[in-house]
């Protein structure tokens, strides 16, 4: 296992099913492109909450690096993350990949905390999402309170940029779809999953999924693989399943998730449209809780 220092953007980490996923480390550019195709879906939706609600209790503190890199979500909206560094908050918070975060201190890639927060107990009912993965909350309304959070603690500030880019459109191949319907792994004696979990894991050259629909799969390609938006234009609803009976080159993780593709029944489309880049103009370390 690797130190949580080198694991984002490149980790090695599976939680529930020892899955290892190897990440490979992204800022290059793209080398080819082609003309633009109509009515390219956005890439990158901006949270569309209600007016902010800040989190009741917050707590954040440097990480003991004791434990391996952790995502909770629970029910109520009680969030717990441990060993995670500020550029991977602020990738979180504001539902973007690693690559599409720019500028900033060193310390900001390196230095590792723990954070753990929870709305008041009069809101607790209204939080009932708990989709989540390793890098990624699914509820806009936590988001937007994490960014509220990064932004009180840390002194965050930013800016964004939009440009034209490469962008990736995630489609149905017209070959049979061999992904199943996702088994509920939360409940009953043999739980090994955490509510709402859901995963891409790649171990011993062989790919499985667990628990994720087509925008998820179209945010881990494009956060993971590609480092370029990918829009889910599947028309697939609802979460899946799939194990892969191929076992590939251990070591090829990109070529083999981009062979998994096709495997799927699925295929992806090169397109242009807008890219999303955040830009830190000025953190500090955190205040005191």
């Amino acid at each position: 296992m690797r130190d949580a220092s080198q694991t984002m953007p490149s980790v090695i980490l599976s939680r529930t099913f020892a899955l290892v996923v190897a990440l490979i480390a992204a800022f290059a550019q793209a080398q080819s492109s082609q003309a633009p195709a109509p009515n390219v879906p956005a890439t990158q939706a901006r949270d569309q909450s209600s007016p902010v609600v800040e989190f009741d209790v917050a707590a954040i503190k440097p990480s003991s690096g004791t434990e391996m890199m952790e995502l909770q979500v629970n029910p109520g909206g009680r969030i717990r993350i441990e060993r995670y560094s500020l550029k991977a908050l602020v990738a979180i918070a504001f539902n973007l990949g690693y690559w599409q975060i720019s500028g900033g201190e060193g310390w900001m890639d390196k230095n590792e905390f723990d954070l753990e927060a929870k709305p008041s107990e009069n809101l607790r009912a209204q939080f009932t999402d708990t989709r989540h993965s390793l890098f990624t909350i699914d509820d806009p309304r936590l988001r937007a309170m994490l960014q509220t959070l990064l932004i009180d603690r840390f002194q965050f500030r930013f800016h964004r940029e939009d440009r034209t880019g490469d962008v990736y459109l995630l489609e149905k191949s017209g070959k049979p779809i061999k992904l199943s319907p996702a088994k509920d792994r939360s409940t009953g004696d043999n739980a090994i999953m955490a509510p709402g979990y859901w995963e891409v894991g790649y171990v011993d050259g062989q790919f499985k999924i667990f628990n994720t629909s087509m925008p998820q799969f179209a945010q881990f390609a494009s956060r993971m693989v590609l480092r370029r938006p990918v829009v889910d234009c599947t028309g697939l609803t609802g979460s899946y399943d799939y194990f892969s009976p191929v076992h590939r080159e251990q070591s090829d993780f990109e070529n083999s998730f981009m062979e998994l593709i096709p495997e799927l029944g699925l295929k992806l489309v090169r397109s242009r449209g807008p890219v999303e880049t955040l830009i830190i103009d000025h953190a500090e370390m955190p205040s005191p809780n």
